[in-house]
């Protein structure tokens, strides 16, 4: 499936069915996740996956979730940090994390992100089983109570695309018709579906030359920081599927636009 279908028709899965997934199912996450940890251990960074689901809701119940809400899941997969917590580590993890969003989809499978940041210290060593570590987010995965895969998706509650996007700086909004031109309107149209936390959508864009600068808007919070970290693996994917080579580079949540102070720069998208 071509991304952009990804994005226009995936949506959260709050109700699982009881079944666990199957072996073989299994062992490809499992396969997935060794593969993965091997780039990220030098980020003191750790996939883990909890294969069972009923114990997890247990412990996280009245505390996960939002406002203490938790999803209930036969399954869930989440990176563990160690150490301090910086930008970089927040925005690998959230990356990483996404990218099993859009595996368990061509699996036809359902997932929902899940917020730990509410947790109590007893509640994340009973989960972790090390006190030296903390995880910010699960992502519950399963099989949907309904099929959802393929239905199109409502889109009226998101920003515009002229909203979000910029050309040169942050000051000057960039038109449809100058995004057109540079070939960037259907990227930005497509990521709009990007979940948020909260729907807050606090991404910006600013077309330069030939870089696609990304910012948060307003602080650079754990929750800022995993959208943007979200919205990267997305934004990524969607333009190597529109045949826009490039990667992100220059991860750094600390650094303020100048002219703009209600923006942090993350990244920079070298097309």
């Amino acid at each position: 499936m071509l991304f952009h279908q990804y994005l226009r028709t995936r949506k959260s899965v709050r109700e699982y069915k009881n079944n666990s997934l199957s072996k073989k199912q299994i062992e490809l996450l499992q396969e997935q996740i060794k593969k993965d940890n091997l780039k990220l251990n030098e980020f003191d960074l750790n996939i883990e996956f909890f294969e069972k689901g009923e114990s997890v809701y247990k412990l996280l119940e009245g505390e996960g979730g939002y406002f203490g809400k938790m999803i209930k899941s036969p399954h869930y997969i989440g990176i563990s940090v160690k150490g301090e917590d910086d930008a970089k580590k927040y925005l690998n993890a959230a990356y990483t994390l996404a990218k099993y969003g859009k595996i368990a989809f061509d699996m036809e499978l359902g997932t929902c992100w899940i917020n730990l940041l509410g947790l109590s210290k007893k509640t994340e060593k009973d989960l972790l089983k090390d006190e030296n570590l903390d995880m910010h987010f699960l992502l519950a995965i399963g099989e949907a109570n309904e099929p959802y895969i393929g239905l199109p998706k409502e889109t009226s509650s998101r920003l515009s695309i002229e909203e979000i996007v910029f050309l040169n700086s942050l000051d000057n909004k960039m038109s449809l018709s100058e995004m057109k031109t540079w070939g960037l309107e259907e990227l930005f149209y497509n990521i709009r579906n990007v979940p948020t936390n909260m729907n807050r959508q606090p991404w910006r864009f600013v077309v330069d030359n030939d870089k696609i600068q990304m910012y948060i808007l307003g602080e650079d919070s754990p929750e800022n920081l995993t959208d943007a970290g979200i919205m990267m693996f997305n934004f990524e994917k969607m333009a190597h599927d529109l045949g826009i080579r490039g990667n992100w580079s220059d991860l750094n949540s600390k650094q303020m636009d100048s002219q703009n102070q209600k923006y942090f720069l993350v990244g920079i998208f070298d097309m």
